[in-house]
């Protein structure tokens, strides 16, 4: 996988002092990932969704417009992987790693698999058949920076794999599709701190 994407979900906090909840990092599936011109990398697109990408933009476009759209052609992994940071540490009985996972679970049904797993329109949608705690699997081995932590494994649904660890004060968070299963290994790495500017 390559191309990823940070995509902040929540903040609390008042104006002049949000904290970050939740970050997610989208990324784009190679399933052959030495040779990125392999047919079999393509995503299986609506016959109007390539239409529109084969067709030549309305206006100019800023090349990295232009990237992004080309990368449309391809699966995306969306917003498959998510931390959420607990800085309140009042509210860690309500940010667990099963609850994470569980509410990570269903957004990711809802927003995905709209056409398949929700009823209902806009505000007043609803998951059919949502994850819940009791459909996790407990003391899952999970791979974080080179090592083993205990962590879950939700693998009963039909549609999505997920996995959730405590990482002290950080819970992460992974649900992806279970068609690309196959083509991904299960492990995760630290990101860096990046310095401002």
């Amino acid at each position: 996988m390559t191309s990823r994407q940070l995509q902040t979900q929540g903040s609390t906090g008042d104006q002049q002092h949000a904290v970050l909840e939740s970050a997610a990092l989208s990324c784009t599936l190679w399933r052959n990932p030495t040779d990125h011109d392999d047919p079999a990398n393509l995503a299986d697109l609506s016959d109007g969704a390539r239409i529109a990408l084969n067709s030549d933009p309305a206006g100019p476009l800023p090349d990295w417009l232009l990237r992004l759209r080309e990368r449309l052609r391809y699966p995306l992994l969306w917003e498959a992987v998510r931390t959420t940071h607990i800085s309140d540490h009042s509210l860690a009985g309500w940010h667990t790693p099963a609850s994470e996972l569980v509410d990570h679970t269903n957004y990711i049904l809802t927003n995905t698999f709209r056409d398949t797993r929700n009823s209902g329109w806009g505000p007043h949608s609803t998951v059919r058949d949502p994850a819940t705690e009791n459909a996790l699997t407990l003391d899952v081995p999970i791979r974080v920076d080179g090592r083993d932590v205990q962590g879950l494994r939700l693998d009963g649904d039909p549609d999505v794999v997920g996995l959730a660890a405590s990482l002290g004060d950080r819970i992460l968070t992974a649900v992806l599709a279970r068609e690309h299963k196959p083509f991904l290994r299960l492990a995760f790495a630290t990101r860096p701190d990046r310095a401002p500017g």
